[in-house]
Parts: C-alpha cells; structure tokens; sequence
C-alpha cells in the first residue's frame, strides 16, 4: 500500500465513510487470480443497531460466480469454451469438473450477501451503513 497513490488504506476506514449513492468502486477478489467487479452503491440507509441487518447487500448481479481454480479472468474463456462447445478436446472433462455450472445465470439465493459479488461482471450492492 502506497499513501501517494490515491487508494485509502482499507484498515482506516469503513465503507460507509468512503462511499455515498451513486459511487462505483472496484472490488477485487482473489488477488491471485484478480478478479475484479464494478459495484455501483445504489442506497445507504441509516445504521439500526442490528449486526445481522447493517451490511452490505448485493441486490442484482450479472452471470453466475465462476467455480474456484478455474483460472482467473484470463482463463475463464478457455473454460467457458470448453464447457459449453461439444467439439472442444476438453470439453468432457471440463463439463464432469463443473458439474451443474451455469455460467450465464446469477445465483439469486446468494443476492443477500457481498458473496455474490464474487465472479460478477457488474454487481449493485446497498450499504447499510
């Protein structure tokens, strides 16, 4: 972390303090595969007191949260290919690996939680704070 370079130090600050409607961030996921996600803050309501009501929520995302060690961004689309193209040497075991995966549908079970920000193109969350 470099103070000069613009970015707030994340140990100093909570999101609540850095974000208001309307602001988008990049969130990165897995600094080793680096996925990155464009969230836009939508609204930020006032704090009730209540841990398990003031949080982020995620409310809409796009495409589905790719499976872990598939790669990164970067191989994501060999394995897209592999997976959905039935000529593709791997396409076999790729389809056995990922089982029931599919790619182009966002899990709404998970849309309650910052978790579905993972593997989202451009997820929407609402700060509770």
């Amino acid at each position: 972390w470099d103070p000069n370079d613009g970015r707030k130090d994340e140990r100093k600050f909570t999101l609540g303090q850095l974000v208001k409607k309307g602001s988008q961030f990049t969130y990165t996921y897995d600094f080793g595969d680096g996925w990155r996600h464009l969230v836009t803050v939508e609204k930020i309501s006032k704090p009730t007191g209540r841990p398990d009501l003031d949080f982020p929520a995620c409310v809409d995302g796009e495409r589905a949260c790719p499976p872990e060690d598939c790669g990164g961004p970067y191989s994501y689309e060999e394995f897209l290919d592999a997976l959905t193209d039935k000529h593709h040497p791997e396409h076999r075991d790729t389809k056995q690996w990922a089982g029931a995966f599919e790619p182009e549908a966002c899990s709404k079970p998970m849309l309650p939680s910052v978790r579905c920000l993972y593997g989202q193109k451009n997820a929407t969350i609402e700060s509770e704070t």
